[in-house]
């Protein structure tokens, strides 16, 4: 029997004893062991609630406990650079045509850029 705590009058628990408390998330009601059984959390709150353990076997995982997620568009083709200088001339001739230097100049420095020429910033 455990002795009894002479302030509180409860009893006291040994510092060897190790107490499990079954923790539920506040959202959904997951317990961490629905999420082990589960194979995944119940939803987002529950990465809050178990995070400590849960980290360590994301990390074992992923090898990271951050999500880095995806670039948007990274999977599209991406425009080659010549592509991308015949689409910046043609539009430096319809501002010059249509008078908008302040367009064309800057159109100007980007073509130099891609054409490895002068910086954009002299």
């Amino acid at each position: 029997m455990a002795p009894i705590h002479p302030e509180s009058g409860r009893k006291s628990v040994p510092a060897h004893v190790r107490v499990v408390v079954d923790i539920h998330c506040p959202v959904c009601g997951a317990s961490f062991d629905d999420i082990v059984r589960g194979g995944h959390a119940g939803c987002a709150e529950c990465y809050h609630t178990f995070y400590e353990r849960l980290a360590p076997m994301i990390q074992r995982i992923h090898g990271e406990v951050v999500h880095c997620g995806k670039v948007p568009g990274a999977n599209l083709p991406q425009p080659r650079q010549g592509s991308q200088l015949m689409v910046k001339r043609r539009a430096l001739r319809e501002a010059i045509n249509t008078q908008n230097f302040e367009y064309a100049a800057a159109l100007r420095d980007q073509i130099k850029a891609l054409e490895g020429g002068e910086d954009a910033d002299e």
